[in-house]
């Protein structure tokens, strides 16, 4: 049995959970996922670690094709992860149908939890949103800087009533 050996997001998880499920069950091949944040997933190629597929945002993977780690004619785009925002189970549906309903909805919520921006994807994106949205320092004093997005879901941190918000 050949070990196929995928360094991925959590973004991805799910989907590839499930894949990798079907996949076995019809080939000689095991799938071995190995969630890490983005920029750990760069570090981890850039230092050496042998991996067979390599899924993270473009930004990452760009950097590794121009590092020589990644061949560029691998470079596949295979899926988009858009941004959503998470709130505990009976917790009325944010209004997010335009820029300005999701401006008021972060700026009357008690508490928002999202990825810290060090360890790349999601956090980075919310904290350049806030900056565009002319929020971001009505949101600092009540954002929730999760360092442990790759194994800790923010919507997790919403589930335990932690925080009323959550940026996936």
């Amino acid at each position: 049995m050949t070990e196929i050996k995928v360094l991925t997001t959590r973004a991805m998880n799910h989907v590839l959970t499930q894949l990798a499920d079907a996949f076995q069950r019809t080939s000689e091949h095991k799938i071995t996922l190995v969630l890490a944040p983005p920029n750990e997933i760069r570090r981890r190629i850039v230092n050496g670690e042998i991996v067979d597929v390599a899924m993270s945002g473009s930004s990452i993977i760009d950097d590794l094709v121009q590092l020589g780690k990644i061949t560029r004619d691998s470079k596949l785009i295979l899926a988009r992860v858009g941004r959503g925002v998470a709130v505990r189970a009976g917790a009325p549906k944010p209004d997010i149908s335009s820029v300005e309903a999701f401006r008021h909805t972060l700026l009357a919520a008690k508490s928002i939890v999202y990825s810290d921006p060090a360890i790349g994807g999601g956090g980075k994106c919310i904290e350049q949103l806030l900056d565009r949205l002319g929020i971001a320092e009505e949101i600092k004093a009540k954002s929730i800087v999760n360092p442990r997005a790759a194994t800790t879901p923010n919507a997790e941190i919403v589930a335990r009533g932690e925080a009323e918000l959550a940026s996936n």
